[in-house]
């Protein structure tokens, strides 16, 4: 061994305490730490491995080339592109990956997550997903609607660098990348996102409507339309709300980031489209 080689025995050991270990902490069982040996948590893992997913859509990563690619303040696909040249999977277009509690755009975090996992998985791609789902405890949708951003939240103490743009009660969120934030990207959630939600809304309560007022629908059809409806009303009135009040006048503004102040302050820029962290609140310095 190398410590043998360099005549290191009165310097160095080979033995080295668990608490000297410094990394993979938070993804070993603390059984395994006690017991002084290795074995890792494969919900953890699998938690992490949904957070690279999300890095290559975003653009931060890709399976195809090492190392950070967009890390810049307001980097662009086309850098991307130039970065990652040959890639056959490419980032998300403009880093926002719009989250509802239906697969309403094809970019949406699960939807997405999935195509991402398809392409590095080939024949084993059913295998893979089986795998992740059975150590989060639940399927992919869930895990970004419940658990993704606390997650994130957690594993980059709190100073994240995918934030969650979401209205009072998250009737639409949104995920967006700091580092591919522009002055527009306000705008583009409102446009791009936003709005064409609020249509598909109306165009949903509009089929609901009609099931529950034709009489050739069963007990359990009507009984089942009327809950959603309910639902995707207080989706409507709260999403106009959010658009009026917050969303709309911040797209206005077209606020812009200074990398260079950090996230607490950055964060409270976006005050009051953002999904609130705790962490960040108050007024001191990072």
């Amino acid at each position: 061994m190398l410590i043998e080689i360099y005549g290191l025995k009165d310097e160095s050991r080979s033995e080295v305490p668990y608490t000297e270990i410094t990394i993979l902490q938070d993804e070993l069982k603390s059984s395994a730490s006690k017991e002084r040996r290795v074995e890792f948590d494969e919900g953890v893992l699998a938690a992490q491995f949904m957070s690279y997913g999300i890095g290559c859509l975003m653009g931060r990563y890709s399976v195809e080339k090492d190392g950070l690619i967009l890390a810049d303040a307001g980097s662009t696909k086309a850098e991307y592109d130039a970065k990652a040249l040959s890639a056959l999977f490419f980032s998300d277009a403009d880093g926002i990956l719009p989250l509802t509690d239906e697969d309403e755009f094809a970019n949406d975090p699960p939807t997405a997550f999935r195509s991402w996992l398809r392409f590095i998985s080939g024949a084993h791609y059913d295998d893979n997903l089986h795998w992740i789902e059975e150590r989060l405890g639940k399927d992919i949708r869930s895990f970004f609607d419940r658990d993704f951003y606390k997650d994130h939240i957690k594993r980059y103490k709190s100073r994240p660098i995918y934030w969650m743009v979401s209205s009072p009660s998250g009737a639409f969120r949104a995920l967006i990348y700091l580092h591919r934030y522009t002055k527009d990207t306000v705008g583009k959630i409102l446009n791009d996102y936003v709005r064409p939600y609020r249509t598909k809304i109306d165009q949903k309560i509009r089929g609901l409507e009609s099931i529950t007022d034709s009489s050739g629908s069963s007990a359990g059809d009507k009984t089942k339309a009327k809950k959603r409806l309910a639902q995707l009303e207080k989706y409507r009135i709260e999403i106009e709300a959010w658009e009026k009040e917050s969303l709309y006048p911040l797209a206005l503004k077209r606020v812009e980031l200074d990398l260079d102040d950090g996230v607490k302050v950055n964060y409270r820029k976006l005050e009051g489209i953002l999904e609130p962290v705790k962490q960040l609140e108050g007024k001191e310095e990072e």
